[in-house]
């Protein structure tokens, strides 16, 4: 047996332009011809309609179409819609009493603001919070350690200079072998290279590393000659440098943190539009719905592709009748964990992206900045 399509209720209905009447079935209606024709002339009121009207193209009106776009059709629809309802003489014509109750429901969720946010948009937001915020402390964690380490070099202990000492001296050592071999590298490379293109970047190249050799030698012959005073100066100049871009790391991850914990209620006020914005943009919406499902299952494929994959165990049994029993568990759950991370990773991305595109958009489209904007500049 087929099965049947389920008709759309309430608020899914209206999301989808949903209606169950056609024009048709008015039009040639003998009983309550005035109220018909008041209903004919309310339907006839979006601009849709009335475009492929204009068109001679009356046959393509589809039942989305009878949804306003805007408060300005929202309310003469509304006053046509109460005409007609004046002008019924049969009250017992079921058909169009229906349609006349049907498109009241759909005039008043049209004007009233409707909540149109996504809670898999919040969870995927929320986790990316948590793992900006597992962040924040670990940057905690470092500029503390680089404070410690200043503090450390400040005292001026013997050994501690020692030993930064030697230690920059075999790194530094260590980076010019480097940087000499790069430098010869990207010269034999000039000497074969035919593209313009290509011999400039190298040359770019070259100079940037015998710049980088040139202030490493002279550090290190600083390093080998200087007293402790210019040890312990570069020990802490080196670390105060670490212990700044730290703190400037901390900072940045700090306030994406506390951005995106803002961006959770921002999100639920900007998702607020009047019933007649969804209409009006019910495609976009569609396409976005689309995109989120396509990135979802994809997800989904992945927590899947990791239920599917299972330990299997190995028994080996020797000449003597002892038994070996080993198994692939360790490869089995490190794929597990990498196809699950992945899964999460797209989960967020997608929940992150989707927020950030429909806040700014529906802040612009739902609260019309644009007008309040240039009413400031106006007056202004």
């Amino acid at each position: 047996m087929a099965k049947k399509n389920k008709v759309p209720t309430g608020k899914q209905a209206r999301k989808m332009g949903y209606t169950s009447f056609s024009q048709e079935q008015f039009t040639n209606d003998t009983s309550n011809v005035r109220a018909n024709e008041l209903f004919l002339e309310m339907l006839n009121v979006p601009k849709k309609v009335q475009k492929k009207v204009a068109k001679g193209k009356e046959h393509k009106v589809t039942e989305n179409d009878y949804y306003p776009v805007s408060m300005e059709e929202t309310l003469k629809m509304e006053n046509l819609l109460n005409q007609t309802y004046s002008a019924v003489t049969d009250k017992s014509d079921k058909s169009l009493m229906g349609a006349l109750d049907e498109m009241r429901d759909i005039l008043n969720w049209s004007k009233t603001r409707q909540w149109n946010f996504q809670w898999a948009f919040i969870v995927g937001v929320l986790i990316f919070i948590g793992f900006l915020w597992y962040q924040t402390k670990d940057a905690k964690q470092n500029v503390e350690n680089y404070k410690a380490k200043v503090e450390m070099y400040e005292k001026g202990d013997a050994d501690v200079l020692n030993n930064y000492k030697l230690d920059r001296i075999k790194t530094d050592s260590s980076s010019i072998v480097y940087t000499k071999n790069s430098i010869a590298d990207y010269k034999a490379r000039l000497d074969t290279v035919t593209d313009k293109e290509r011999k400039k970047k190298y040359e770019g190249y070259i100079k940037d590393y015998e710049k980088t050799l040139a202030e490493t030698q002279e550090r290190l012959a600083e390093l080998k000659t200087g007293d402790s005073e210019t040890i312990q100066k570069m020990a802490i100049n080196q670390y105060k440098g670490y212990l700044k871009s730290s703190k400037g790391s901390h900072r940045s991850i700090l306030i994406w943190t506390l951005f995106f914990i803002l961006l959770i209620p921002l999100y639920v006020i900007a998702e607020r539009p009047y019933g007649y914005t969804i209409t009006r943009n019910r495609l976009e919406s569609k396409i976005l719905d689309w995109i989120k499902r396509v990135m979802f299952w994809i997800a989904g494929g992945f927590v899947a592709w990791a239920g599917a994959m299972y330990v299997t165990e190995y028994v080996t049994t020797y000449t003597d009748g002892s038994k070996e029993s080993s198994s692939d568990a360790l490869p089995v759950y490190a794929m597990k964990f990498i196809l699950l991370l992945i899964a999460l990773c797209i989960f967020v991305f997608t929940s992150v992206a989707l927020m950030l595109y429909a806040t700014i958009i529906g802040l612009y489209r739902n609260y019309e900045l644009k007008a309040s904007v240039q009413k400031m500049f106006a007056k202004s």
